[in-house]
C-alpha cells in the first residue's frame, strides 16, 4: 500500500522525538524530584521508537494481508447469502419438512425409489390431503430404464421394485385416508443428481453420490428469487412436464 508524504513526515518526527528523548535523557539526573526521571525517559524513548517500529512493520508487511483476509471473507459470506441457501443440515434425515407440507400451497416431490420421506411424513401427507391440498410425487417409472442402470450398473438396493409398490401403496393409502384424489403420483425415467422438496418458499434439495455406497446425504435449502432457486425451479418443472407428457400415469 502507498505511503504519503504526510505519512512520513509522521514517522520521521516519531523518530526524531525518541532519539532525541534518549540523548536529553543522558543529561537529567537520574533522580529529580523523588522520580527516577532519567529511566522513566530512556523508557519513554524505547517505547516511542518500539511503536513506530511496530507500526513501519504492520503498515509495510502485514495491513495489505489483513485487509485482503477481511474483504475476502465478507466477499464470500455475501456471495454465499445472495446464492439463496437458506438453511443447511448435515444429514438430511434431520430436515424436517412439516411446515412446508402443512402450509405450501404447491408441493412437488421428486425422487428415485425410497418411500423413506413418505413414510416419514405420512400423517402430514394425510392432514394435508384433507384440507384440500395437492401434491404431486415423481417417483422412478417401474422397470424403466433408469431403474435399469440403478439396478445393473450401481448395483443399489434390490428392493428397488418391492421400494416402488410402496411408493404407490402408501399415495393410494393417504388418497383414501382423504376421501379423495389428493396426491398425484407422476413416474420419471431420469437417473436423478437430486431429491427435492418444492413449496411455495423454498426448495429443499438432497445430493445423490457420483461413487457407489452409502452415507450421510447433506441437504441444503433454497429461497425464491434467486439465481440458484430459478435453476431448481425450471429443472423440476421440466421434470413434471416430461413425467405429464411421456410417462404414463398410475390410476
Amino acid at each position: 500500500m502507498k505511503v504519503t508524504p504526510l505519512v512520513t513526515l509522521i514517522r520521521l518526527a516519531i523518530a526524531q522525538v525518541g532519539v532525541v528523548t534518549i540523548l536529553l535523557s543522558v543529561k537529567v539526573p537520574e533522580v529529580l524530584a523523588g522520580l527516577p526521571a532519567r529511566e522513566v525517559m530512556r523508557e519513554l524513548a524505547t517505547f516511542t521508537l518500539a511503536s513506530l517500529l511496530v507500526h513501519w512493520i504492520y503498515d509495510s508487511h502485514m495491513k495489505q494481508e489483513i485487509f485482503q483476509d477481511v474483504t475476502d471473507y465478507i466477499v464470500r459470506a455475501g456471495n454465499v447469502s445472495r446464492s439463496g441457501i437458506s438453511e443447511y443440515y448435515d444429514n438430511t434425515k434431520d430436515i424436517d419438512y412439516t411446515k412446508a407440507i402443512s402450509n405450501s400451497s404447491k408441493l412437488v416431490i421428486g425422487l428415485h425409489y425410497s418411500p423413506r420421506l413418505i413414510e416419514d411424513n405420512h400423517n402430514a401427507l394425510v392432514a394435508r390431503a384433507k384440507n384440500g391440498k395437492d401434491t404431486t410425487i415423481i417417483a422412478s417409472m417401474p422397470h424403466g430404464n433408469a431403474i435399469d442402470f440403478l439396478k445393473r450398473v450401481r448395483v443399489e438396493d434390490a428392493h428397488i421394485d418391492a421400494d416402488i409398490n410402496q411408493i404407490a401403496s402408501l399415495v393410494q393409502d393417504i388418497n383414501n385416508n382423504a376421501g379423495r384424489r389428493r396426491i398425484r403420483l407422476l413416474y420419471h425415467d431420469e437417473v436423478l443428481r437430486y431429491s427435492f422438496v418444492l413449496s411455495d418458499d423454498q426448495v429443499w434439495i438432497k445430493w445423490y453420490r457420483n461413487s457407489k455406497g452409502t452415507s450421510s446425504i447433506p441437504g441444503i435449502a433454497v429461497r425464491p428469487g434467486t439465481t440458484l432457486f430459478d435453476f431448481f425451479k425450471s429443472d423440476i418443472d421440466t421434470l413434471q412436464h416430461t413425467a405429464e407428457m411421456t410417462i404414463r400415469e398410475p390410476t
